[in-house]
């Protein structure tokens, strides 16, 4: 017998799944619940046959319809099992067998929901083991319990989904942790409103973005940190400690920077890493980095910063954020800011950040800067 490759993280998952997808000429899922980008996660899969449990408030009746325009999909109730299979001329030639559903946070794709996510799964190669799981599959698509989707059986789901999300919102409603809006409500309405009404990447500064994208951690050189310097400075005039970074050596920079833009590991584990680490790039600390990151992937992964602390202050969720950022503060950054943006009705963590930004200025007089036409949009 083959042995298995062990996948202990959402991210490793994520990662055989695609590779698993990308080289197999047919795949069957059986996977119980289905998140909202379902149909974007299994994009690559070809000659797709899914199973889930439709009707259990936890599967995104949008994604099934979705998928239903591309493959064939069916559904049975209590069918709780996590399982890919894919194929080759021959046969089965590899499955992954876990508890992640296919979901952002599962696959550890939300920064946020990813957060103490534990997920494991297993690859497995062994040809006997492999053709009792396409039997397996074979059988549950068979199933006289198992049942094409139509329209009844999408109501029943969105119904199923609307409850859940309802009483999921009643719950935090109840919850003493409840979120309050901020003190200054003619302010925050006004912060929340440019937030939601100019384009994310405009309201960050595309020239920022763009330039912080094209990094190459492997090839980044002392002009390029000294260019990144300098848009950094126009977010923390006092940056003079930053500075420093350039008098390392080229081997540390980029190693820094390897490290933190290693996206298979969740950025709380990058950022513990890099703190600790003997040779790392000196005078960037967690606020810096954070933001480097935010430029990088501005919808999912908002800074940590003064002004995140003056929010947090104002929402009484100061406790446990200390003003001396780590690695465990940012954490507990990414978990109020999910809250916030649920909250408020934002579409992404990078527009929470644009919130913060816009009230904070409102306290000091200044208003947010206006978005000329010119200005680029995402």
């Amino acid at each position: 017998m083959k042995p298995v490759l062990l996948l202990p993280r959402p991210t490793h998952i994520d990662k055989s799944l695609g590779e698993l997808l990308a080289t197999s000429t047919r795949v069957d899922v059986g996977v119980a619940f289905l998140g909202q980008d379902a149909p974007k996660m299994l994009e690559a899969a070809k000659n797709l046959r899914l199973v889930c449990w439709l009707d259990s408030g936890a599967t995104s009746p949008a994604a099934v319809v979705a998928l239903q325009k591309v493959t064939a999909v069916r559904h049975a109730s209590g069918m709780h099992a996590k399982v890919v299979i894919g194929y080759g001329k021959s046969g089965p030639r590899r499955a992954i067998v876990g508890s992640a559903n296919l979901s952002r946070a599962a696959l550890g794709r939300d920064t946020v929901d990813s957060q103490g996510r534990f997920e494991v799964a297993v690859v497995v190669e062994d040809p006997g083991t492999l053709l009792g799981l396409s039997e397996w599959f074979e059988q549950l698509w068979n199933d006289p319990l198992t049942k094409e989707v139509d329209d009844a059986a999408l109501q029943k789901a969105e119904a199923a989904w609307n409850r859940r999300r309802k009483e999921r919102k009643e719950q935090a409603t109840e919850d003493e942790s409840t979120i309050p809006h901020l003190k200054n409500l003619e302010l925050f309405e006004i912060a929340l409103e440019w937030a939601r009404s100019t384009p994310l990447i405009a309201a960050i500064g595309h020239d920022a973005v763009e330039f912080a994208s094209r990094i190459d951690p492997a090839t980044i050189t002392k002009a390029e940190l000294d260019q990144l310097l300098r848009y950094l400075a126009e977010w923390y005039p006092d940056i003079g400690v930053v500075r420093q970074s350039l008098d390392e050596p080229l081997a540390t920079i980029r190693g820094s920077f390897k490290r933190m833009t290693d996206t298979t590991e969740p950025i709380v584990d990058r950022l513990r890493l890099e703190m600790n680490a003997p040779n790392r790039l000196r005078g960037f600390g967690v606020a810096i980095w954070s933001t480097v990151l935010y430029w990088r992937d501005p919808e999912n992964t908002p800074p940590l910063n003064q002004r995140s602390h003056v929010v947090a202050a104002e929402l009484g969720r100061a406790d446990g954020m200390a003003k001396q950022a780590s690695a465990t503060t940012y954490g507990r950054w990414l978990l109020l800011a999910e809250e916030l943006r649920q909250e408020w009705a934002l579409p992404t963590l990078g527009h929470v950040d644009r919130v913060v930004y816009a009230y904070t200025e409102g306290l000091t007089g200044q208003w947010p800067r206006p978005v000329s036409p010119a200005d680029p949009t995402s």
